[in-house]
C-alpha cells in the first residue's frame, strides 16, 4: 500500500521491453519505492498452517447430586512461511533476490478436574458449588533463516543452499505455564433471590519469583422482582430483575521471561581485525512485577413487558484496574543496553492506575408479530470514560520512541488524561511565508526570535476513545423469507491521520506521490515548513463513523 501511494503516477507500469517501471525514477524522490504492481504479482508470501485441537471429557456420578469432571485437550500449530523478494526488485529484492524462510510450531495442553454438587432444598430452590484445578502449558518453537544471491528466481525460498549469502538460523524455544484452583458456589431461592460467590488462584510461570500468584474473588446477587407476589398478579410484566456485582480479575499481560534476568546474544567486535564474536548482554529484570488487576462493580436491571414484546437492560458498572502492565523507557543511567521489549533500555513495569466508568442500554421491541410478519427492533447504546489515576511517583509516562503504534503516533499516560492520548504540539496556523505555527509553551526562542518547538511544548491534542457506541438491529420476516441488518458507529473518538502527515510533507527533497491535499495544507513548500512539519494536532482527525449496514436474507 505505501508503493501505491508514493509511486509517481506519471510513471507506466512496465517499459516497452516488458520489465517492470521504476516507479520513483528521479533523484528528488527521497525515498526508494518499489513498483507496487510488481510487489504485488512477483512477490511471494506464503503461510501455510497445518492445526490439530482435540479434547476429552471423562464424567463420573460420585453420589447423589455430585459428579467429577476430568478434562483433557490439545492445540497444535505449524506454520511455514515462505518470502522471497526476487532480483527485479531494486529495494527488497537489493537486485541479488532476497529469501526467509520461517518454522513456527506451537503446542498447547490443558488439563482440568472439577467436581460439581446439586441439592435441591425445595422446588425452585437449590444450591449449586464447584471446585477444581486447571494447568495449562504453552511451548512455542521458531527457526527463521534467510538468504541472499540467487542466481535464478525459479527457486524462491525452495532451495535456500543456492544462495550466494546464508544468514544463521534464529532459533528460539518459549514456554510458559499457568496453574490454577477454583471454587464457586450459587444459591438460588424460590426462584426469586439469586446469590453466587467465587474465588479463585493463579499462578503464571510469566512473573518472577516474588509475584507468580494472584488472587481474584467475586460476589454477585440477583432479585427477579416480577416473580414477588405483590407483581405475580401483572400480566403486562413479564420481567423485572435487578443485579450487582463486584469481582476481581487478574491479567498476566506480558510474554514469557519479561520479568526475568536474560543474557541475549548479541555479535560484538573483539578488537582491530578480529572481526565480529557472539557475547552476552544483559536485561533489566523486574522479580517484583505484579499481576494487573481490575476490579469492577455491576449494577443492572433487566424489565420485559407484555410477553417480552418490549425489552429493556441497563448496566453502570466502574472499573478499576491497578498495577497497570506498560513497556516503559530506562534512562540512560541504567546503564542496561539489551531491553526486553522492542528496543534497548526498555523494562515492563506496573506503571499505574487507571479507571472506566460506563453504562450500556439495550432496547428491543418486536413492532409487528404475526403469522406471516414479524419486524424486531434492537437498539444498543453505550458510554466509556476512561481515566489515567495514578502512575509512578505521578509522573508521565511517555510512549516508546518511535510511536506507540504502527501509525507512529506519540502518546502519553498522564494523571487525569485518557489512557494513551495523543501528545504533540498544538497546530495554530501558517505564517506569512506558509510555515506552521504551533503554540509555544516554555517560550523558547532561536536567534532570529523564532518560534522553538519541542518536546516541551506538547500536550494533550485528542483522545482515542469514543464517548458514544451506538447501534441498531432490525429483522424483517415475511413468512419464510427473512432479511436482517446490523447498524453500528461511534462518536466523540480522535484518530492520526498518519497517511495525511506521511504523504503531505512540503519538503522539496522528498517530492515523492503526494496527496492532493498537499497544495491546500502548504500553499507555499519549503524547507522552513517541512521542518515544522510535526505530527500534530493538525492531523488529528475526528474518528466518528456510522458504516453501511451489515445485510443477511435467509429463505
Amino acid at each position: 500500500i505505501g508503493s501505491v501511494l508514493r509511486s509517481v503516477t506519471t510513471v507506466g507500469i512496465k517499459n516497452p521491453d516488458g520489465t517492470y517501471t521504476d516507479t520513483s525514477p528521479f533523484s528528488f524522490n527521497g525515498i526508494d519505492v518499489e513498483n507496487p504492481v510488481a510487489v504485488a504479482l512477483e512477490v511471494l508470501d506464503r503461510n501455510t498452517t497445518t492445526r490439530i485441537q482435540g479434547g476429552l471429557d471423562f464424567k463420573a456420578e460420585l453420589a447423589r447430586g455430585l459428579t467429577n469432571t476430568t478434562r483433557v485437550s490439545g492445540d497444535f500449530y505449524h506454520i511455514r512461511r515462505d518470502l522471497y523478494f526476487p532480483r527485479i526488485l531494486p529495494s527488497m529484492g537489493n537486485g541479488i533476490g532476497v529469501a526467509e524462510l520461517g518454522e513456527y510450531d506451537k503446542t498447547s495442553a490443558l488439563v482440568e478436574d472439577y467436581l460439581e454438587y446439586r441439592y435441591n432444598f425445595a422446588p425452585n430452590t437449590y444450591l449449586e458449588a464447584i471446585a477444581g484445578a486447571s494447568y495449562q502449558k504453552e511451548r512455542l518453537n521458531t527457526v527463521d533463516i534467510s538468504a541472499s544471491g540467487f542466481g535464478t528466481d525459479d527457486l524462491k525460498s525452495y532451495n535456500l543452499s543456492a544462495a550466494n549469502s546464508v544468514s544463521k538460523p534464529v532459533t528460539d524455544i518459549v514456554e510458559s505455564t499457568l496453574l490454577s484452583a477454583f471454587g464457586r458456589v450459587r444459591f438460588n431461592l424460590r426462584n426469586r433471590y439469586l446469590f453466587a460467590v467465587s474465588l479463585r488462584r493463579d499462578g503464571a510461570s510469566v512473573f518472577a519469583e516474588n509475584n507468580k500468584y494472584g488472587v481474584f474473588p467475586s460476589v454477585s446477587a440477583g432479585w427477579r422482582v416480577s416473580e414477588e407476589a405483590f407483581l405475580k398478579n401483572a400480566e403486562w410484566l413479564s420481567n423485572l430483575k435487578l443485579r450487582a456485582s463486584w469481582g476481581k480479575a487478574g491479567n498476566p499481560a506480558i510474554r514469557p521471561y519479561q520479568s526475568l534476568y536474560l543474557g541475549r546474544t548479541v555479535n560484538t567486535a573483539q578488537g582491530a581485525g578480529t572481526g565480529l564474536a557472539v557475547g552476552l548482554s544483559p536485561t533489566f529484570p523486574n522479580p517484583d512485577l505484579k499481576w494487573e488487576t481490575t476490579t469492577q462493580t455491576n449494577f443492572g436491571v433487566d424489565f420485559g413487558l407484555l410477553n417480552e414484546r418490549y425489552r429493556l437492560t441497563f448496566d453502570y458498572y466502574i472499573k478499576k484496574t491497578t498495577d497497570l502492565l506498560a513497556l516503559v523507557q530506562l534512562p540512560p543511567s541504567a546503564g542496561v543496553s539489551a531491553g526486553i521489549g522492542t528496543g534497548p533500555d526498555q523494562i515492563i513495569d506496573n506503571v499505574g492506575e487507571v479507571e472506566n466508568k460506563g453504562w450500556e442500554l439495550t432496547l428491543g421491541a418486536n413492532v409487528v408479530n404475526s403469522s406471516d410478519w414479524s419486524v424486531n427492533v434492537d437498539v444498543n447504546l453505550s458510554a466509556n470514560r476512561n481515566k489515567v489515576t495514578k502512575t509512578k511517583s505521578n509522573k508521565d509516562i511517555p510512549a516508546i520512541s518511535g510511536g506507540n503504534d504502527a501509525s507512529g503516533s506519540n502518546s502519553i499516560i498522564r494523571v487525569g488524561q485518557p489512557l494513551s492520548a495523543f501528545f504533540g504540539p498544538q497546530f495554530l496556523g501558517l505564517d506569512k511565508d506558509g510555515v506552521p505555527i504551533h503554540e509555544n509553551l516554555n517560550g523558547d526562542k532561536d536567534t532570529q526570535g523564532r518560534d522553538v518547538i519541542n518536546a516541551l511544548d506538547n500536550q494533550i491534542i485528542g483522545s482515542p476513545y469514543p464517548d458514544l457506541y451506538y447501534g441498531i438491529n432490525p429483522t424483517v420476516r415475511y413468512k419464510r423469507f427473512t432479511l436482517s441488518s446490523i447498524w453500528a458507529g461511534v462518536s466523540g473518538a480522535t484518530i492520526n491521520n498518519a497517511g495525511l502527515f506521511d504523504l503531505t510533507n512540503p519538503s522539496p527533497a522528498n517530492q515523492y506521490n503526494k496527496m492532493k491535499v498537499a497544495s491546500e495544507l502548504y500553499p507555499r513548500p519549503s524547507q522552513a515548513a517541512a521542518n515544522g512539519h510535526l505530527r500534530s494536532s493538525r492531523f488529528m482527525e475526528d474518528a466518528s463513523f456510522f458504516p453501511p449496514a451489515q445485510c443477511a436474507a435467509r429463505l
